[in-house]
């Protein structure tokens, strides 16, 4: 198991090279690839959110999941996780989609920045990029 914090940080670190090493003429391969890396940032996120120090999978399904699914204030974190799960788990989505996902996700990750540190009360967990 690793620590959530480390989790959040190689996530974030991971998202934010991939952002700075491609540029824009390669944005539907730089969604493409993002969006793994982003649904392990949104489990890593539950599951300090649910003040668990450790980070699995298992931990983020079985303590996490109904931890925020009970506060009206992060369900949008399960709904957002379930969208990338569907996306990531079973394909790769094409170039256009991915786009669109991803945009998708800069609108949740805004509200995540207002919400969810609120609700953490931690420091942020990630730069921008």
């Amino acid at each position: 198991m690793r620590i959530t914090d480390e989790q959040i940080d190689n996530s974030n670190k991971s998202i934010c090279k991939m952002i700075d090493k491609f540029g824009a003429d390669e944005r539907g391969f730089l969604s493409q690839n993002i969006l793994e890396k982003l649904r392990t940032f949104v489990e890593a996120v539950a599951v300090k959110a649910s003040g668990n120090d450790e980070y699995s999978y298992n931990i983020f399904q079985n303590d996490a999941k109904p931890y925020i699914l009970a506060r009206a204030n992060l369900k949008f974190l399960v709904r957002f996780h379930k969208s990338l799960q569907k996306t990531v788990s079973h394909y790769l989505p094409d170039e256009g989609n991915s786009e669109r996902l991803i945009v998708e996700s800069r609108v949740i990750m805004d509200i995540f920045q207002k919400e969810v540190m609120l609700s953490i009360k931690q420091e942020k967990f990630f730069r921008t990029c």
